[in-house]
């Protein structure tokens, strides 16, 4: 017994971080969300977006919102693909150039993608290394306390960002609780890019993420009790 326990340590901290990373990955790599917010986007913002000339092509997309929606939709995938891209620290939009305190404020976000997809691949490492010897023991435990774990640490991430003095954290809270984007500057395309509850809706699919991973350890857990019966918990 003695023996597995520094093995059921590790594959429970292993997942549970792999379950906050995963979330943060998924997250960074989901397009409906904006998709979703595109939709919901009010008249005043297709028109806005269209009086102050933020257009790329030759087309006249003047009070057309569905050209203008393809239009942000295109520029968005830009934007996400140089962001979700590891080593990318610049951020290409077609005829529009960032601002770089707005390329700065990306890249201060950025930087918690990047630390989780690091963190991600260690406890992948971990997990399967852990669990290749509790297999031998048929110690399956860390699957549901690596699960509640998961969900510990989301919890404490969101309390974390309710009451942190951190800059980015600060300015993720505005954004997520009361769409202010003031966190990024006016005088470039960014700003109107980002409809005002994209931030709202990106926090929910974060946690729905690492909600949805925990539950898929639970499962896993479900399964071995039925298949190793008698188990050892």
């Amino acid at each position: 017994m003695k023996n597995y326990r520094r093995y059921k340590i590790l594959a429970t901290v292993s997942i549970g971080v792999f379950i906050v990373c995963f979330a943060v990955i998924m997250t960074a790599w989901n397009r409906s969300i904006y998709e979703k917010c595109i939709e919901q986007a009010s008249d005043k913002f297709y028109v806005e977006y269209v009086t102050k000339e933020y257009t790329t092509g030759s087309v006249v997309t003047k009070y057309n919102k569905e050209l203008v929606a393809l239009e942000l939709t295109l520029n968005y995938e830009k934007l996400a693909d140089a962001f979700c891209a590891y080593f990318e620290d610049e951020y290409e939009i077609p005829n529009n150039e960032l601002l770089e305190n707005n390329t700065e404020g990306l890249n201060a976000i950025k930087v918690y993608y990047r630390w989780s997809v690091w963190l991600c691949l260690f406890s992948i490492v971990g997990i399967v290394y852990s669990m290749l010897h509790l297999y031998k023991g048929r110690y399956y435990s860390p699957y549901t306390y690596g699960g509640l774990l998961g969900i510990l640490l989301l919890l404490i991430q969101g309390l974390g960002l309710i009451l942190s003095d951190n800059v980015v954290f600060s300015g993720l809270k505005q954004m997520i609780f009361y769409q202010d984007y003031s966190f990024f500057k006016e005088g470039d395309v960014l700003l109107l890019m980002l409809p005002p509850e994209y931030a709202r809706w990106l926090a929910i699919g974060y946690f729905i993420f690492g909600f949805g991973m925990s539950v898929v350890f639970f499962v896993l857990r479900g399964i071995t009790i039925y298949r190793t019966k008698p188990h050892k918990f």
